[in-house]
Order: structure tokens, then sequence, then C-alpha cells
């Protein structure tokens, strides 16, 4: 289009140019005209070249946006791995520290699936390769988690003591009283078979196990008195028990492979 306007106006210029004699009335009715055509011209290139500096400078901005979205979104997918490793190295920091308090041989595990049913079992990654049987017991840091029931050569299903199948021997940390942790197959146990005097039974007050199952090592917590329901007619109160692991969320685990003496 400059082009174009550019050479008509030499067209114009050089016919001026031709009609000098006569040609006063001819530059002074259409040379205004065709200059005002020209500034308009000019000016509507100018407003073109704006609006393509401005569309290229939107572009620009457009792309490093894009850029910059995805720089964050790989910066948090690292901080999320990151706290993931944190979090994982803690929990194996606590099973190091109570690997090094069980007297005999152990053996960590990572929980690697759960069946069952709600609050049943779950599969762990080692197996009869890794030295793990039948019968075995299996804690976390915070407490007992269950037994080993079925092992393969390189997996294992551990029964958790929320199983209704489950039974751990267990004893009140302060006092004499003792009796079986059952599960419910919800979070919540039960301590049935009660012998101690119910003064014992506070909310709060922790449970261990006894030993007397010949499967769980004696001292290990276990879980803790949430209630005490005396029920009508009965003469041993209903006494509910939560257990110290979160056993929905736990990740691992160790297995005593062999105890000392």
């Amino acid at each position: 289009m400059f082009a174009l306007t550019l050479l008509f106006l030499l067209f114009v210029i050089s016919i001026s140019k031709e009609v000098a004699d006569g040609g006063w009335l001819f530059s002074r009715l259409l040379l205004p005209p065709i200059g005002r055509l020209g500034e308009m011209t000019h000016s509507a290139l100018a407003r073109l070249v704006e609006v393509k500096e401005r569309y290229l400078e939107g572009r620009r901005v457009y792309e490093e946006n894009l850029l910059l979205k995805a720089r964050v979104k790989e910066l948090e997918e690292k901080l999320l791995l990151f706290d993931e490793i944190k979090a994982e190295n803690r929990r194996l920091t606590s099973l190091l520290g109570l690997k090094q308090k069980i007297l005999g041989k152990t053996v960590t595990a990572r929980v690697i699936g759960r069946g069952g049913g709600v609050g049943k079992t779950f599969i762990i990654d080692r197996g009869i390769r890794d030295g793990v049987r039948v019968d075995m017991p299996v804690i976390a840091p915070r407490g007992v988690v269950g037994k080993v029931i079925r092992a393969s050569f390189s997996e294992a299903v551990v029964q958790l003591i929320t199983d209704p199948n489950s039974g751990v021997a267990a004893r009140i940390s302060e006092g004499r009283g003792m009796g079986v942790v059952l599960g419910r197959g919800r979070r919540l146990l039960t301590f049935a078979y009660f012998s101690g005097r119910e003064e014992e039974l506070k909310p709060g007050r922790l449970i261990l196990t006894s030993g007397l199952d010949g499967i769980f090592p004696k001292g290990l917590p276990l879980a803790r008195v949430v209630k005490v329901r005396r029920r009508r007619g009965k003469l041993l109160p209903e006494i509910f028990l939560l257990p110290l692991v979160d056993l929905d969320r736990l990740e691992e685990v160790l297995i005593i492979v062999e105890r000392e003496g």
C-alpha cells in the first residue's frame, strides 16, 4: 500500500510540472486532498505497525507465561517428591530405631496391597526367601500391627489386629490386669476376658503385649483405653481400645523373624 501511494504521489508531481503554466488550479484543488490521503495512509500504516508490534509483544508475553507455568508445575512436582522422600526417610529412620531396640533378627517390608475387607489384612513385599514365616509378629515404630498368616516366596499376608479373627494376649501397663485384645473389623478394639480391677481401666491407659500367646514379645505397645461401658446384667465391663498405629496409612513395617531366647 505504501509503495502504491508513493508511485501515485510521484505521478501527480510529474503531472503538476507538466501543467505548470496552467496548472495552478489543478495543484490548488487536487494536491491538498492527495496530501491528506498520503497522511491518512501513513497514519494507517503506522497504526498497523503498532498493532503488529503489540501483537508480537502479547505473543511473547503469552509464550513466556506458558513457560513460567510449566516451570512452576515442574517445581511443584519436585517439591512434592522432596516431601515424599523426607517423609519416607523419617519413617525408615523410625524403623531403624525400632530395629535397634528389638532383641532378635528383623526384616523391613513395604506394604504393597490390601485385602480381606476394611481393617483386616494387607500384603507386604517380603516372603519365605527373606525368612518370613506364618505367625511371625509385625510391628511399626508406634506399636503392634499384626501377624503373618500366609507366606509365599516373595510376599506375605499380614492379619491386622483390627481383624475380627485376631487376638493378642495383653496387659495394662500400670496394673496387674490382663486379658485378650480382639479385633472388631473396625478401627476400635475390645479388651476381653479382663482379669484385673475395674479401677485400672482409666481412659488413656496404655495396653501392652503380655507375651502369653507365644507370638508377640512381651512389652510391645498395643493400644490405649478410650472407653469403658458397664453392661446391665454383665459381670465384666465392655472395654474399647484405640490402636496406637494408624493402620490405614501404614507404608513400612518390621517383621520379627527371630527372637532371642
